[in-house]
């Protein structure tokens, strides 16, 4: 059996053309085609991008920023221009104290005065009851004594001079033991006068 055929229609094919019937010949560039297209069109459209924002949008930060600022140097000026108006140069003319010099003493402060006499704490102390309260005489000895004095006794009043507790003092040296005594109390009416039951002594009167 001879395998040549005479040639006819289908023989006739014009050189580059597909060859067969479904087979194509293919383009050895079209798989790198999208990728180039990709690495060329995303930077080129991200520099549009880019251009557009700083065309337009620097211009209205900046005209933004110089409207703030102007209003901020302005009152930095006129902070500076206060500090110097506030400034007070010294007149040559007046003279100062020399820092070492003794002659030149602060002044006190208004209000503070010293103590009158001196708080005796070896003083005799005596507070009486004039309540009907039980150890209520002990309960403030204890009080005084806490305070530093050593010379403290409690009994019952057999007098009531005053409606109110009261610390007296027999003698003007003695104010200074009789406030100390009615501080330590919590007594607020210090009377200078003798207490005919506690002669030359302190006398803390519990009536309340």
């Amino acid at each position: 059996m001879s395998e040549t055929y005479p040639r006819d229609d289908f023989d006739g094919v014009p050189e580059g053309n597909p060859v067969g019937v479904h087979r194509r010949t293919r383009n050895p560039w079209a798989p790198v085609v999208p990728f180039l297209l990709v690495l060329v069109l995303v930077p080129l459209l991200a520099w549009g991008v880019a251009t557009l924002i700083q065309r337009n949008v620097p211009e209205a930060e900046v005209g933004a920023a110089q409207s703030q600022s102007q209003p901020q140097s302005q009152q930095a000026q006129s902070t500076v221009d206060q500090a110097q108006s506030d400034v007070v140069i010294p007149d040559s003319n007046v003279p100062t104290a020399a820092p070492d010099d003794p002659s030149a003493t602060p002044d006190e402060p208004a209000g503070t005065t010293e103590p009158e006499g001196t708080v005796d704490f070896a003083a005799a102390v005596t507070v009486l009851n004039g309540t009907t309260i039980s150890g209520y005489a002990a309960e403030f000895a204890g009080h005084v004594t806490n305070a530093g004095f050593t010379n403290v006794s409690a009994t019952n009043a057999s007098t009531w001079p005053t409606d109110q507790n009261t610390v007296f003092y027999p003698s003007a040296e003695l104010r200074a033991t009789a406030e100390a005594v009615a501080a330590a109390a919590g007594i607020a009416n210090v009377v200078e006068g003798g207490f005919e039951e506690a002669p030359g002594s302190v006398v803390v009167f519990l009536i309340n």
